[in-house]
């Protein structure tokens, strides 16, 4: 029971359109009226590109695979992909790199990671060679570094974490020198800093985070320390897209500031919430907004203030989800969110005010996962 409740528990690309003709780039700029004259005799100009193609992933714990889903850029729904990808056993929580070329699950009960490659027109997931990479003993999180050369795996059961330095063309992985890297009882999430210069991890049974430097060549993990989070039984941990704060889930809801330099983390007074019903962890991609799965069904959602990292409950929060919420994710535009439901196996999707960070519904919008689903992540 208590390795099913510590499973409870992260832009889209931006692309460039060019001057169709030179007939509109004289006619923008005042040019010359001959010459666009000219110009206005040349072909019909091509249509611009379509928008890149993004999909969300969940992982299926009780059923061993990876759900696929086309999201809708208009309306943030979710399409499921005919196919669905086979991991190891018990598949806890899953990560792509930053590129959207592949997808890794850590596995809790297979104490492995699986890796596939994601078709970058239809979303499908094919295996890749030599997958599952073995771990330690239940991988229960994994975080992929924002560069992509990096892979971590939390172990819940021998309280360790495996690092892996990734094949840039083919995803494969191998064993940072050093790894697996010592953290505290039973890890139940690991996350990245936007640099890639640090590495946090947070520890369920002694409610500790612990925070280590990352070597940029080797992937290898220095502890620069760690610290004891206020409540009980640490669920998560979430970093501000600007490095500065760390944000920790247990029976409370705690902010810490990170020291550039070191990576060290320190409270910050009076920035703590209580909570009831622990899960998943996240921010928006602008480090406004912080919003938390509760098991209890719901979605709470909380201004961030960038200065202080004090968290404010936005108006009408919470937001109801499916039964037993365990995790959220935030579409890299920050339009859309996503909550995993581990007891109706489903997913809610709701639209995210710019402005407030309040979430709506998306109608019609839920979409079905396999059995058990745990995480859910989508691609930039």
């Amino acid at each position: 029971m208590l390795h099913e409740r510590a499973l409870s528990f992260s832009r889209s690309g931006r692309w460039l359109i060019g001057c169709l003709t030179a007939l509109a780039v004289l006619s923008a700029c005042g040019g010359d009226p001959d010459a666009a004259a000219v110009s206005s005799s040349a072909a019909p100009p091509a249509a611009p590109p379509a928008l890149p193609a993004r999909f969300a992933y969940v992982a299926n714990q009780s059923s061993d695979s990876v759900s696929a889903y086309t999201i809708n850029g208009i309306s943030g729904a979710l399409t499921l992909v005919p196919s669905t990808a086979a991991t190891d056993a018990a598949p806890a929580a899953l990560a792509v790199d930053p590129q959207g070329k592949f997808l890794y699950t850590a596995n809790f009960s297979g104490g492995s990671v699986s890796a596939f490659a994601i078709n970058a027109v239809s979303g499908a997931l094919t295996e890749i060679a030599g997958s599952p990479f073995a771990a330690d003993g239940g991988a229960t999180a994994i975080a992929v570094d924002p560069r992509g050369k990096f892979v971590y795996a939390a172990n819940w059961d021998d309280d360790s974490i495996s690092a892996y330095a990734v094949n840039s063309t083919t995803g494969v992985l191998t064993n940072v020198p050093g790894s697996p890297f010592t953290t505290g009882t039973n890890p139940n999430a690991v996350a990245v800093d936007a640099t890639g210069k640090f590495a946090y991890v947070a520890s369920y049974s002694d409610h500790t985070l612990w925070a280590y430097a990352i070597d940029a060549t080797t992937g290898a993990l220095t502890s620069v320390g760690s610290t004891v989070a206020p409540g009980m039984f640490l669920w998560s941990v979430a970093l501000d897209p600007g490095g500065k704060f760390a944000y920790l889930l247990s029976d409370n809801l705690s902010t810490y500031s990170i020291d550039p330099s070191t990576g060290a983390t320190t409270a910050v007074a009076g920035a703590s919430i209580a909570l009831v019903g622990g899960g998943g962890l996240t921010t928006d991609p602008r480090g406004l907004f912080v919003y938390v799965a509760s098991a209890l069904g719901q979605v709470a959602a909380y201004a961030a203030n960038t200065a202080t990292g004090a968290l404010t409950a936005l108006a009408g929060s919470p937001y109801a989800a499916g039964a037993g919420t365990n995790s959220v994710a935030i579409d890299p535009s920050g339009k859309f969110a996503y909550a995993v439901n581990f007891g109706s196996d489903d997913v809610s999707a709701y639209t995210v005010d710019a402005a407030t960070g309040g979430l709506t519904p998306i109608p019609g919008a839920a979409a079905r996962t396999g059995s058990g689903p745990r995480g859910i992540v989508t691609t930039r």
